[in-house]
């Protein structure tokens, strides 16, 4: 839990100095930079100007994997929406998340040395698991 504070800290920072710099959070997409500093460093790319390396996007994957970093996204609101109020916006958010990430898998079919494979059927057990506890399991 440390580890990930820390990290959670240190890509803030990275994020605030790229803001200060002068580069413009929203590329192509645009979230908050608290979310975005939460996401893989493989989706900065889709969400921040001027980053560069390969460790910033996503490879041998194929077209379709733009819409990962999205599901991600919606998987993180519906964590972070909390109480019985927010139970219609948690299962909407778990409900995009999941059809993402498996658009994503279906995407990826074809493209055998993709190296977030294993990161996107993580995601989908997850998204799973969360419907379960809420009530709408697996169709």
């Amino acid at each position: 839990m440390f580890r990930n504070l820390v990290r959670y800290i240190a890509t803030l920072a990275v994020i605030g100095l790229a803001v200060m710099a002068g580069f413009s959070i929203a590329a192509k997409y645009s979230a908050p930079a608290s979310e975005i500093a939460m996401l893989p460093h493989f989706c900065y790319a889709q969400y921040v100007d001027n980053v560069s390396g390969p460790e910033y996007t996503i490879h041998d994957c194929g077209p379709i994997v733009n819409h990962y970093c999205p599901a991600l996204l919606e998987l993180q609101r519906a964590q972070k929406a909390i109480g019985v109020k927010k139970k219609g916006e948690r299962l909407q958010h778990l409900q995009v998340a999941k059809r993402d990430t498996l658009y994503t898998l279906n995407g990826i079919k074809g493209f055998p040395n993709c190296p977030i494979r294993q990161h996107v059927e993580s995601t989908l057990m997850q998204v799973n698991t969360l419907l379960n506890v809420y009530g709408h399991g697996q169709e």
